[in-house]
């Protein structure tokens, strides 16, 4: 099941979570409030307990929609209540995601890996639940379903589809063959997301191979009176690629940073493409992305192919005199060095066709967004389009002293 539906799913309802809160209020991930989440207070056995206490409500809410009988069906007892039985599952699984991608303590962070591996196999064999589809798929027979207004029928449509697609027209042992699959799939999904966010690496360059980089980026870099340590990480990486004038530094941080959590990825990427396809062919499909794409506007994969490659007819002209202008460039600049684009050149050459050819230093263009600056015009334009404030507010639990903290309201009432 893909977050993306989770994300329709959880919008389409106006969610009440007394069940949930009678049973987890001491539990900061799991209150539901309009109270900043005590950020502070998480920590690995919080992790835990808040997914064990989900697990215990989302059976419990399972049982009360399967039990209802078809006769006593309507949107509150069946439709309402997936939503509910969806909005925590969702909203917890958003929660671990922010911790397992920021937090700095390990055991904490390592901690809602785990969990959150849990929690998606969970979230998937929800739609190998035949009782739950068939309270669904009952209810979808029934007047009141029919007086329903569109966006809950589409709402209660695309949810049984969602069963359909993900194993439910399997046979019993079919489905249990897909639930060791998908355990697979999620397993080596986060622990390929994990290897590498947890890639420790770093490359060593002189002086003379950080020239045209700005001291007050290489600063912190420095090691020594002519040395420096890069550690490998996003910000660094776009640095070194768009003002390093040596190739080799270039190209140096280009395949390190390409090649973050190899050689150990390879085999855990080789491992989820084979049970992706032993997903889709388990359901019927010729491929996995023949799978992905059946309930989505492009529908086959070969009608993506023909998009991608009619874009590239459209575009090729302008792309080519693009890259001509860049290889122009390298030439003038580094005679030297072989007349042929790499992906390292390209921040690099685009930067110095900026400065040259149209006269915008983006260095210079920087100081207009500065960061304050520029998060204040975005607040702008969203409190016109939106009709909403936004305003910063302190003394908040984050999980790290520099993240900031914002209320959103509308016609004066806290959102």
């Amino acid at each position: 099941m893909c977050k993306q539906h989770f994300f329709v799913i959880t919008l389409l309802f106006t969610v009440s979570t007394t069940n949930a809160q009678s049973l987890s209020i001491n539990n900061p991930l799991l209150i539901h409030s309009n109270e900043p989440v005590q950020f502070g207070k998480v920590n690995a056995a919080v992790i835990r307990d808040a997914v064990s206490l989900v697990f215990k409500i989302s059976d419990e809410r399972i049982k009360e929609i399967t039990v209802v009988p078809g006769d006593a069906r309507n949107v509150s007892n069946t439709l309402l209540a997936m939503d509910e039985l969806y909005y925590d599952l969702v909203d917890l699984s958003m929660k671990l995601g922010l911790i397992a991608g920021t937090y700095s303590d390990d055991s904490t962070r390592n901690t809602a890996n785990d969990q959150s591996e849990k929690l998606s196999l969970y979230l998937n064999n929800l739609f190998l639940n035949e009782a739950l589809y068939k309270s669904l798929k009952l209810y979808s027979t029934t007047t009141d379903a029919e007086q329903q207004p569109p966006n809950h029928k589409k709402f209660l449509n695309e949810t049984i589809i969602a069963f359909e697609k993900n194993g439910m027209k399997l046979d019993s042992n079919g489905r249990k063959k897909l639930e060791t699959i998908n355990e697979k799939i999620i397993g080596y999904g986060i622990q390929f997301d994990k290897n590498i966010a947890e890639s420790k690496d770093s490359v060593a360059f002189t002086e003379e191979e950080l020239a045209g980089v700005p001291d007050n980026t290489k600063g912190p870099w420095k090691r020594g009176e002519r040395n420096y340590i890069v550690y490998v990480n996003g910000p660094n990486y776009v640095n070194i690629m768009t003002y390093a004038d040596n190739d080799a530094a270039r190209h140096a941080m280009y395949l390190h940073y390409t090649n973050r959590a190899y050689p150990t990825n390879i085999q855990v990427l080789d491992s989820l493409f084979y049970y992706r396809q032993q997903l889709a062919n388990t359901l019927g499909f010729k491929s996995y992305a023949a799978y992905a794409l059946t309930d989505k506007m492009a529908a086959t994969p070969e009608n993506v192919w023909n998009f991608e490659n009619d874009l590239i007819t459209k575009l090729a002209p302008n792309v080519s005199k693009e890259i001509n202008e860049y290889l122009q460039i390298k030439h003038n600049l580094h005679p030297e060095l072989p007349d042929t684009l790499y992906d390292w050149d390209l921040s690099y050459y685009k930067k110095k066709l900026l400065d040259t050819k149209y006269q915008l230093n983006t260095d210079e263009v920087k100081q207009y967004f500065e960061m304050s600056n520029t998060l204040q015009g975005m607040f702008n334009v969203y409190q016109k389009l939106l009709s909403i404030q936004i305003k910063e507010i302190n003394n908040v639990p984050v999980w790290y002293e520099k993240v900031k903290a914002y209320e959103m309201y509308k016609d004066g009432k806290k959102i």
